[in-house]
């Protein structure tokens, strides 16, 4: 029997971009069976918590996959949500061939009803294709809410999307109330043809970036012409020329009510095409003002010593509203001893939430820096927040000074947060704490594993004092 954290694995049931999905079930009764939603790396705690929260957020929303515990064990992430004996649409298509136009139809609509239910309590997926619709006779189940974001957040990640079903406007920096409908597009274009819009199942992601804002797609002859019209509707570059969902439900609607039994296309073979390099697809895409281009081909270019060139794309990104080519810039401007130029930029980014300023604002503001003397409160303000957006550097710089001042309970909240992201500093003062059984209720009787294990993962990252505590541990009796 194979367990995990407790569990028995029943059988893999899925594979994505951070994680892989188990089939378990308890060793005890009522041995109730689960889906578990192990992450690989525990680097990838931000996801992961970033998903915890989303499926609290869900808890009672009809056709979403119900979340029952998370787990956060030594090396081990992972999510248990209920079980859905269902079948991604992505694999149904790939096995079976496109779908009937009115069956794909019956489905989007189902997705947009779900969908219309996020936007009520104020979420957006921000991750629709079909690897993460499970269909189940007729009962569509929408999962992974990984990247799921609160509407007004101003954060809009892009590289922990899957590029090809990513709406232009994420590359530009934000997310829309129409973001999850250009992907909900995208999918429906999958279903009905089998093929992904321009080609894109093979090629980069700057490719792909590139064809979503720039190109426009080709659409099959043997499309109806309520189809073509719908997904060009859908499909469209600009968010708001796009139909919000309570307009795409009654499009659905409407159509399925005038054209009941749309029939199936015939399966077309995925044809393979030569397609630009990364570099020169992101060096085209930049060219076309796509700050996130912009900022990628800034790097490339940095990469290569190209310092000059490389400041004008952050510049163009910058200027754009792109919050990491603003930090960027805030970095060149406090290299070359500009602090007010950084602090402006920085200011800029951080306002977008962007955890790397806030993190260099909250340096600016240190006392050590004479300049800002006055300014105590303003560092920990910023290093707070960058804290609380992931910097692992900036929580454990906080958890440090939580536990100067005598909180062990937060010290040890940031320090295992900085940690599960490899902060090699973190996981030594993480287990410092565990040796010392400083949070006793928190800690319990493992206290001494818990040191070694966080001791052990920090000496594989070099730290001296860290492989120092594990010699000393190792010689005594475990």
């Amino acid at each position: 029997m194979e367990l995990l954290c407790g569990y028995e694995i029943l059988d893999e049931v899925a594979s994505g971009g951070f994680a892989d999905v188990y089939r378990v079930r308890e060793c005890e009764p009522p041995y109730r069976e689960f889906a578990a939603k192990r992450f690989r790396k525990y680097s990838d705690q931000a996801v992961f918590e970033q998903e915890v929260l989303s499926l609290h957020a869900i808890r009672g929303l009809p056709n979403t996959q119900q979340f029952f515990r998370a787990i956060q064990q030594k090396n081990h992430l992972i999510i248990l949500t209920e079980y859905i004996d269902g079948t991604p649409l992505k694999a149904l298509v790939v096995e079976n061939g496109p779908l009937p136009e009115t069956e794909a139809l019956k489905i989007c609509q189902s997705v947009t009803q779900i969908l219309l239910s996020l936007e009520k309590i104020g979420i957006r997926h921000l991750d629709i294709k079909p690897s993460n619709i499970l269909i189940n006779d007729q009962q569509i189940t929408l999962t992974d809410f990984g990247i799921a974001e609160a509407s007004n957040s101003p954060r809009s990640e892009v590289t922990k999307t899957d590029f090809s079903y990513t709406a232009p406007e994420k590359y530009f920096g934000y997310h829309t109330d129409r973001s999850d409908v250009y992907s909900l597009g995208v999918t429906l274009y999958f279903l009905v043809t089998g093929n992904l819009p321009f080609g894109i199942h093979k090629k980069s992601n700057a490719y792909k970036l590139l064809c979503h804002c720039i190109q426009k797609p080709e659409y099959p002859a043997a499309l109806s012409p309520v189809m073509k019209q719908l997904l060009e509707r859908l499909l469209d570059k600009e968010s708001n020329q796009r139909p919000s969902l309570t307009q795409l439900a009654d499009a659905i609607d409407n159509t399925l009510r005038q054209n009941p039994n749309l029939s199936p296309l015939p399966t077309t073979p995925l044809t393979e095409s030569t397609t630009p390099e990364e570099a020169e697809s992101f060096a085209l895409a930049a060219k076309q003002g796509i700050p996130f281009a912009q900022y990628r081909h800034a790097l490339n270019l940095e990469e290569k010593n190209l310092t000059d060139e490389a400041l004008q794309w952050y510049t163009k990104a910058a200027h754009a509203g792109f919050a990491r080519a603003q930090n960027n810039l805030g970095l060149h401007h406090s290299e070359n001893n500009e602090p007010e130029l950084a602090r402006q930029w920085y200011e800029k980014a951080a306002s977008a939430d962007n955890a790397f300023s806030q993190y260099n604002l909250a340096k600016l503001y240190d006392g050590s820096n004479e300049a800002y003397e006055e300014n105590k409160t303003l560092h920990m303000h910023w290093l707070k927040r960058a804290a609380d957006n992931g910097h692992e550097r900036a929580q454990n710089l906080l958890a440090i000074h939580y536990e100067d001042n005598n909180n062990p309970h937060l010290a040890f909240k940031y320090y295992l947060k900085a940690a599960y992201s490899g902060f090699k500093a973190a996981q030594y003062n993480l287990g410092r704490l565990y040796e010392n059984d400083v949070i006793q209720e928190r800690i319990g009787s493992d206290h001494m594993e818990n040191a070694y294990f966080w001791y052990k993962e920090a000496s594989k990252l070099h730290h001296a004092k860290a492989a120092a505590r594990l010699k000393i541990l190792n010689r005594r009796p475990r």
